[in-house]
């Protein structure tokens, strides 16, 4: 188990290189972790930060009312502090997990603060380190319950962690029965030279495997599962005839029916114990559905920017979604470019034939209907087996449409 303590994933980007090595050490099987005290920290960390910038932006709106001779309806909405712990708790999730800290490792560290036992120390008048604390007795409690695993713990505080190599009691005796399974490291470069070796990537290999139909199909499924159901989201769509011009449109959702491989940057290659693995950020545009705002159907086109994990291995890529980002909507030449219209009616066509012979069944020519009824009632067929479609593909959402 890597433990991270809470300096090094804040000095880390999240979208960086370093913290998709992280991810894909998850993802070939190695543990990584952070305690829960990490997490909360970082968490109230991000959430502070936004409560304050409110705060300030509330106080200069205010501002520009005062030095302002008419009404004005500059307004803020009321900060979202929940939303924006959930959204940091999930991202700091995608890096490593989220290990709980137990009863006993709590009262401890409490214990060694009001004690003023390392790594709990004073300062002035006051007592701190409890967080400190938690954190240490949280990897030092995981080596004891996990006799058969190493516990790395990586920390750059060397005022409270010291360097490694020796600890002040009782720290010492934290540790002294744990011997090789205890390896305290005080940079991530050194994660990374334990864990990986590098090796050479072959650009042109990397295009060939993303664009292959088996990595197209696997890219198709992860967005089904990553991004179907994200709210809300903006998508390139043509609502009218087709042919017509291209819009955004605010979706309540989306649903990817094929992707296309547009561009693959970053390609990195790594040999992790006995395997290569390449990583690259790759960019996919993908034609879908998308259930509107108005509560209609639309063709829709995405641009998806991910960061991958694969093997250099054709015939056996094990492609895995590291991180992403919000789909943004396509250009109207991207769009066209890659026929999402076509795309969606040749896999939605067998569902929009069913149902215009469901039309012409209960509607016979022989009724001699106007023509632009006739038009408006088979628009308004076609639009309900899109809906339909789409809606037994949320039903099931490991399904292929």
């Amino acid at each position: 188990m890597i433990f991270l303590d809470t300096c090094i994933v804040r000095s880390l980007g999240l979208k960086d290189s370093s913290a998709d090595l992280l991810r894909a050490l998850r993802a070939v099987g190695e543990r990584v972790g952070i305690p829960w005290m990490v997490a909360e920290e970082l968490v109230a960390q991000r959430v502070i930060s936004y409560r304050d910038a409110h705060d300030s932006a509330v106080a200069a709106l205010r501002e520009v009312e005062r030095h302002t001779p008419w009404d004005t309806s500059n307004q803020l909405e009321d900060p979202d502090v929940e939303r924006i712990r959930k959204y940091w708790t999930k991202m700091y999730g995608t890096l490593a997990e989220i290990l709980p800290s137990s009863p006993a490792a709590m009262r401890e560290a409490l214990f060694r603060e009001a004690n003023v036992l390392p790594p709990c120390k004073k300062a002035g008048k006051n007592k701190t380190g409890s967080r400190d604390a938690v954190i240490w007795l949280s990897a030092v409690e995981y080596a004891r319950e996990h006799p058969d695993e190493t516990v790395y713990f990586i920390s750059e505080n060397h005022r409270d962690f010291t360097h490694g190599s020796a600890y002040p009691s009782p720290m010492d005796t934290d540790v002294s029965d744990l011997g090789d399974r205890f390896e305290h490291l005080t940079t991530l470069a050194e994660v990374v030279q334990r864990f990986t070796n590098p090796a050479k990537a072959d650009r042109a290999l990397s295009q060939e495997i993303l664009s292959s139909a088996a990595s197209i199909h696997a890219i198709t499924a992860a967005a089904k599962k990553l991004i179907a159901g994200t709210e809300p989201i903006l998508c390139a769509t043509s609502v009218s005839e087709v042919g017509q011009e291209v819009t955004i449109s605010a979706a309540r959702s989306f649903s990817p029916l094929r992707s296309t491989l547009h561009t693959v940057t970053n390609v990195h290659a790594y040999r992790i114990g006995d395997h290569e693995w390449y990583t690259a950020d790759a960019v996919w545009h993908m034609a879908g559905l998308a259930f509107l705002d108005d509560a209609e159907v639309s063709a829709a086109g995405v641009s998806w920017n991910t960061s991958l994990l694969f093997a250099p291995n054709a015939e056996d890529s094990r492609v895995t979604v590291l991180r992403h980002d919000p789909p943004q909507p396509l250009s109207a030449a991207e769009f066209k470019a890659i026929d999402v219209e076509a795309t969606v009616v040749e896999r939605l066509a067998p569902a929009v034939t069913q149902f215009a012979e469901l039309l012409n069944h209960l509607v016979p020519a022989s009724r001699g209907i106007p023509r632009a009824y006739e038009g408006a009632l088979k628009r308004q067929a076609r639009q309900e087996a899109i809906q339909r479609r789409l809606a037994s593909h949320f039903d099931h959402p490991g399904h292929d449409a």
